[in-house]
């Protein structure tokens, strides 16, 4: 919480003050695919990285009167020292299921947020997974245009049927790697 939503609030609230006087502005939140969905083995940080949605979901009402943006952006994982450092005590289960979404280049991941903050979209994500996941969890985010309201709505129902199935893939690698795991342990007793 303390590296990925209390530095965003605090850095939020060293700033804001100057963009509503100036009345223009642009916040941008780095949350993660994380924070669309509960992953194994990232209880702590799926939590905190979905509270940054909710923040940015606040903070946009709060700051729309004073003509300030906010942008919360959902990348997958991203080819940086950060994540080299995570691969560290990424459990298998956690691996295996973000590879789903594969690994993308951090210059690629920039321009995508950078471009989509420019444009005044509330969400930003990369890829089809990307996509999905912000498309599916929708809910009460602001809306930045009609069609993409148009196609939420028409789509909310298949995408997640095809989340469920994702769902499904994930704790079937889940139960893989536990079986896998208990043979281990038979072969050494």
């Amino acid at each position: 919480m303390e590296a990925n939503y209390y530095s965003a609030v605090n850095a939020t609230k060293a700033s804001i003050d100057s963009m509503v006087g100036q009345q223009a502005g642009r916040v941008v939140f780095l949350s993660s695919q994380a924070g669309h969905i509960g992953l194994f083995g990232f209880s702590a940080y799926s939590a905190s990285k979905l509270a940054l949605r909710g923040l940015a979901q606040a903070l946009q009402r709060e700051m729309t009167p004073h003509n300030v943006r906010v942008t919360v952006a959902f990348p997958p994982d991203t080819d940086t020292p950060g994540f080299q450092h995570e691969l560290q005590g990424k459990p298998k289960e956690t691996m295996l299921i973000s590879e789903t979404a594969g690994l993308l280049k951090p210059q690629d991941v920039a321009h995508t947020i950078i471009s989509d903050s420019l444009k005044g979209e509330f969400t930003s994500y990369q890829g089809i997974d990307g996509w999905m996941l912000a498309n599916i969890s929708a809910g009460m985010s602001p809306a930045t245009s009609l069609y993409k309201v148009i196609e939420q709505f028409l789509l909310m129902g298949i995408l997640r049927v095809v989340g469920l199935f994702y769902l499904a893939s994930f704790d079937s690698i889940v139960l893989k790697c536990k079986k896998e795991r208990e043979t281990e342990k038979q072969k050494k007793s």
